[in-house]
């Protein structure tokens, strides 16, 4: 079972960059753009690991860590 990485981030260019790195691997990655997408991920599904940006339009990434 692979594991699975939550990346948030409100910049499409940072988002792709995590694709490219994580394609390769053996990680299942989902995306999310904004504070809200990201919240309702992980109330979905629980993530091995989260990376998240530090100030979204609509919220705070230390607010996702403490959904993490």
């Amino acid at each position: 079972m692979s594991k699975t990485i939550l990346v948030a981030d409100d910049d499409k260019a940072m988002l792709g960059l995590y694709e490219r790195i994580f394609s390769k691997t053996d990680f299942s990655v989902s995306k999310a753009e904004t504070f809200a997408e990201a919240a309702g991920l992980l109330r979905e599904r629980k993530y091995d690991l989260l990376i998240t940006d530090f100030m979204f339009p609509d919220g705070l990434g230390t607010e996702l860590i403490r959904l993490f």
